[in-house]
């Protein structure tokens, strides 16, 4: 435990007690992965139990952008570009959607490998 992320969260999944309900272990697998200090993760590597083996700087660059050519770095582009823009916007995983019904231009984003 400690140094492959999956099998920690696995861990901290599989020491929860059997009879929670499931959306209440759906909260603990999305509280493992918050990036601010109330995270299970966080929490986790200050009681010294795993190991933290990127530095905070490099977490809050993460937090900011995005890896080159995957689907959320294209979002953000657009993000940034239509933020400010008078027309409507509506994104989600799959495409950016700009305009309203006559005059709607859907931008698809590319699947990654």
């Amino acid at each position: 435990m400690g140094r492959v992320d999956w099998a920690t969260k696995r861990f901290l999944l599989d020491e929860l007690d059997c009879s929670l309900p499931v959306a209440a272990r759906r909260k603990v697998d999305l509280k493992y992965h918050e990036l601010s200090p109330e995270g299970y993760y966080f929490r986790l590597v200050e009681a010294g139990v795993i190991e933290q083996l990127v530095t905070a700087e490099e977490i809050e660059k993460a937090k900011r952008l995005a890896p080159e050519k995957t689907r959320a770095a294209i979002r953000g582009r657009y993000i940034r570009e239509f933020s400010g823009a008078r027309n409507k916007i509506k994104m989600n995983w799959d495409k950016l959607t700009l305009g309203a019904v006559k005059n709607k231009r859907i931008i698809k984003f590319p699947r990654e490998e």
